[in-house]
């Protein structure tokens, strides 16, 4: 499977399990209170960023440009940098899901992450999420600054 089939498959992946996360988390117990939307509050803020990612693939597959990707070294970096960037995304995200569900007893008694702490850690995620990997992803799926690197057409990776 090729780069640009593995990143449409995260981020695929990454929109249904954000929202379906955030939609159901809080029947089984997830600190977070639909009556005043916070979950809604999260999938605003993550699912954005995988919808985008989902564009450009789709941009590329109905209008794919003559662009080759690198081999090498650079290629590997180009794959360290997404699922890198991806992972460390879920890594941070899990932690802070499970600092937040911790931090938070039913009857209310100890806090330890507030809503508006763990907002911010969230943001910080997609952030870290946005900065890097969509860079990678815009010349992976050929952002008009993507210039081809082979342009014999042998060697590259599709």
């Amino acid at each position: 499977m090729g780069i640009r089939a593995a990143a449409t498959i995260l981020s695929f992946g990454s929109t249904v399990f954000w929202l379906g996360f955030f939609w159901f988390a809080p029947f089984f117990g997830f600190p977070l209170d639909w009556t005043v939307d916070e979950p809604q509050r999260f999938i605003e803020i993550i699912t954005p960023v995988f919808l985008g990612f989902l564009i450009s693939a789709a941009l590329y597959a109905v209008n794919p440009a003559d662009v080759r990707l690198p081999t090498g070294e650079k290629y590997l970096l180009i794959k360290i940098i997404l699922y890198g960037g991806i992972a460390a995304f879920y890594l941070i995200m899990v932690l802070l899901c499970v600092a937040f569900a911790l931090g938070h007893s039913a009857d209310g008694s100890r806090t330890y992450l507030s809503l508006s702490q763990f907002s911010s850690g969230v943001a910080t995620a997609v952030s870290i999420l946005t900065g890097v990997v969509a860079i990678v992803l815009g010349y992976v799926f050929n952002s008009p600054a993507a210039k081809p690197e082979n342009p014999s057409g042998d060697g590259g990776h599709d």
